[in-house]
C-alpha cells in the first residue's frame, strides 16, 4: 500500500510493505511509519462503493509511546481498481507544553462526511493515557478534498 506522508513531513509518498515501511522526515530525519489495525468503512463520496480510513503513524523506531511523532486518518478509495487517497486527516487539536502528539481516529464516514475523534495528552498524563477528547467532522468539498470544522472538545 502507498499513503501520503505529509503527516508526518515526508515529502511525496509511503510504500508500506506488511503494514510498515521506513521514510525521511524533513522534521525528524529517518522514521518509522506504519497502519494501525483499525479501520472503518463508509460511503463518504454518496456513490456505489465504500470507502475506507485508516490511521498512520510515524515514530522515531523506539517501539515506545515515548516515541510517537504523528498520527493521522488516510481516507482511500477503490475507485477504477486502484486504491487510491481521498485525503489525509490530521490532528485539529494539538495542545502545546506536552511531549506526545494527539491520536486520531475516525469514528464514522457517512455521504459528504468524516467524523475523527482525537485523543490528546495533559501535562499530567502517563505515556499510556491521554485523558483529553475532542471530536472534529471533515466535509467533503466540491473539488474531492476533505476540509476539517471546527473541534469540538469532548473532555
Amino acid at each position: 500500500m502507498t499513503i501520503p506522508g505529509q503527516f508526518c513531513d515526508i515529502p511525496g509518498v509511503v510504500k508500506l510493505s506488511e503494514e510498515e515501511g521506513g521514510a525521511t522526515s524533513n522534521t525528524w530525519g529517518k522514521v518509522h511509519v506504519g497502519r494501525l489495525p483499525e479501520v472503518v468503512y463508509g460511503n463518504v463520496a454518496g456513490n456505489a462503493s465504500d470507502e475506507a480510513a485508516i490511521t498512520v503513524g510515524c515514530d522515531n523506531g523506539g517501539g515506545t509511546a515515548a516515541g510517537n511523532l504523528a498520527f493521522a486518518v488516510i481516507v482511500m478509495s477503490g475507485r477504477e481498481g486502484r486504491l487510491t487517497a481521498l485525503g489525509t486527516l490530521s490532528t485539529q487539536y494539538n495542545p502545546t507544553g506536552v511531549e506526545h502528539p494527539t491520536l486520531i481516529a475516525a469514528a464514522a464516514l457517512v455521504p459528504g462526511k468524516v467524523t475523527v475523534e482525537e485523543s490528546w495528552f495533559r501535562p499530567s498524563d502517563a505515556n499510556c493515557c491521554p485523558s483529553g477528547k475532542a471530536e472534529t467532522i471533515w466535509t467533503l468539498q466540491a473539488d474531492g478534498s476533505l476540509s476539517p470544522g471546527p473541534v469540538r472538545i469532548t473532555s
